[in-house]
């Protein structure tokens, strides 16, 4: 059920967010939710982002607000971000890259998924940021997750599936 993810998705990351309780209280006094463009602040795309936010700088969560909706844009601030809950959306579907320059997606990607020709074996598809993802697939009830490769990710349960 939708409050059962919504509580496996709450468990999973409250380590991560007790971290960054601790860290919010030391300089330079960051917030624990921060608006896209406070790591991203020379991107004029990230002063337009209204609907998505980070948790701490490593956690970007891009919920969908409007009912009925099955696809969003996204943008990814600077860096690799990886797709959190890759293994909960549909395979159909496609989405491309926006224009912006230098960014995209990693790899041959089918749907939200990064696939390997040699391989029957599916992965969750990976973002050079900056970029705009256009047509994401996502409903009212996904909350898609991406965590920033490299990124300190202390405190996330891995265990606990959503």
């Amino acid at each position: 059920t939708l409050a059962r993810h919504a509580c496996n998705i709450h468990t999973r990351y409250a380590g991560y967010m007790a971290h960054l309780a601790d860290a919010a209280g030391k300089p330079p006094y960051f917030p624990i939710v921060r608006p896209v463009f406070l790591h991203d602040r020379n991107e004029a795309w990230a002063l337009r982002v209204f609907d998505q936010f980070l948790l701490g700088k490593d956690v970007l969560v891009a919920p969908v607000l409007d009912r009925g909706r099955t696809k969003r844009d996204i943008y990814f601030p600077s860096g690799e971000w990886v797709d959190a809950t890759w293994r909960l959306r549909p395979q159909n579907g496609t989405f491309s890259s926006g224009q912006r320059g230098g960014g995209g997606i990693i790899g041959k990607v089918f749907g939200v998924f990064m696939s390997d020709k040699r391989s029957s074996r599916r992965a969750p598809a990976v973002f050079q940021g900056p970029t705009i993802v256009r047509g994401f697939r996502a409903e009212i009830g996904d909350l898609p997750i991406f965590h920033r490769i490299g990124g300190d990710l202390s405190g996330i349960d891995f265990r606990i599936q959503y």
